[in-house]
């Protein structure tokens, strides 16, 4: 499915890269929000929907989280006005960094109480890019169970529910994980949670974690008793390091990777591009179009032959964000079109552009704002 991976090496100049990972292409939405409005949590077809699973509570408009947009955002979005938004990634004019990942382990319930307020997790991404700062303050609100999660499909693929979990970053390096059990939000925090994939759940993911650093040879980042900053000739963890890693697709295997990737650098290098530093890091995941592990089996052959049913996701985009000068790029894995955006100059109106087939024929390049198209109003600034 997809990866993120935080560069927080150099904590002056923090970036992020995230692959977009799925089954077919999907048109991603790039949305500049100013930070100037209100938006809501869920909408009313999102609403009648839980009405119809008879919650402990019947939802109605008061139940929904509403909430001011107090900063400016650029989001990757999914689907359309007309099967609704989902909320992929993004960074807003403060440098936090929202990367939202399929969650294979993400559950809800129907069980809101009345201090609670309902908000779709297809929102949620956005709503702590509109909301916080930094990650300091996202926990410390996002701890307050004050917040109730509902599920629904992913825009654009109707066979598909969206489970996610967050990742958050700030420009100072911190970084936070959010996952959500039965529609509670758990939340991991940590400056060394830098990678992320899409199984297993986050606590199994840095127990892979800490086993492959001690295969390198790798200071234990999970002790504070050890030395976060030791070298590995001078801090013998592991007297017979194995330096090797899993070159497969599956979610495991991309984070064992993205691991060994992302601790295996040079403390004493100079002159390193953090932006294309991460860039090369999450490259190194990307899975290319028509993989097939299966192949010369089609479908039928598979199912007949009970090889199992698999339909394998591959690289559709990656997102990079630059937290310092706050940039915020898109490239596409199904072309080689770059494009990036930046806050400047401050605009106050919502802007978009839709990465679809004609776009992508335009030769466009490089900086994009200017391509970008008025909205009347940011998605989710309505409550219909």
């Amino acid at each position: 499915m997809c990866t993120r991976i935080l560069n927080n090496i150099n904590r002056n100049h923090v970036t992020v890269g995230r692959n977009m990972d799925w089954e077919f292409p999907l048109e991603p939405t790039v949305v500049y929000t100013p930070a100037s409005g209100e938006r809501f949590g869920m909408s009313v077809r999102e609403v009648k929907k839980v009405n119809d699973k008879s919650p402990t509570i019947p939802l109605e408009k008061d139940n929904v989280l509403a909430w001011d947009i107090k900063y400016a955002s650029l989001s990757t979005m999914i689907g359309n006005e007309s099967d609704g938004y989902g909320f992929c990634d993004g960074m807003n004019d403060q440098g936090l960094v929202a990367n939202a990942l399929y969650d294979t382990n993400c559950s809800f319930g129907v069980n809101q109480n009345e201090k609670q307020k309902g908000l779709s997790i297809l929102r949620w991404g956005q709503y702590i890019l509109d909301s916080f700062a930094n990650v300091q303050q996202a926990v410390s609100s996002l701890s307050d169970p004050k917040i109730y999660l509902y599920g629904g499909l992913v825009p654009g693929d109707d066979f598909s529910p969206a489970t996610l979990h967050i990742a958050i970053s700030d420009r100072n390096g911190n970084s936070a994980i959010l996952e959500v059990h039965n529609s509670e939000i758990k939340i991991y925090e940590n400056d060394n949670y830098t990678v992320m994939t899409n199984q297993p759940d986050y606590p199994t993911q840095l127990k892979m974690m800490d086993y492959w650093l001690f295969q390198w040879n790798k200071p234990d980042i999970f002790n504070s008793t050890d030395e976060h900053s030791a070298l590995a000739e001078n801090h013998i963890r592991n007297p017979h390091p194995v330096f090797s890693v899993p070159g497969g697709y599956t979610s495991v295997q991309r984070f064992e990777r993205a691991c060994f990737y992302r601790y295996m650098y040079n403390q004493q290098a100079s002159g390193v591009d953090p932006v294309a530093q991460v860039r090369s890091m999450v490259a190194t995941c990307n899975v290319p179009q028509a993989f097939e592990e299966l192949y010369p089996h089609n479908l039928l052959e598979k199912i007949e032959k009970r090889l199992g049913y698999s339909v394998n996701s591959y690289t559709l985009w990656t997102n990079i964000s630059d937290s310092k000068q706050l940039r915020y790029y898109l490239m596409d894995n199904l072309s080689v079109q770059s494009l990036w955006f930046d806050f400047n100059p401050p605009r106050s109106e919502c802007y978009a552009l839709v990465v679809d087939k004609s776009l992508k024929n335009s030769g466009i390049m490089g900086l994009a704002n200017s391509a970008m198209k008025t909205r009347i109003a940011p998605p989710f600034s309505d409550y219909k």
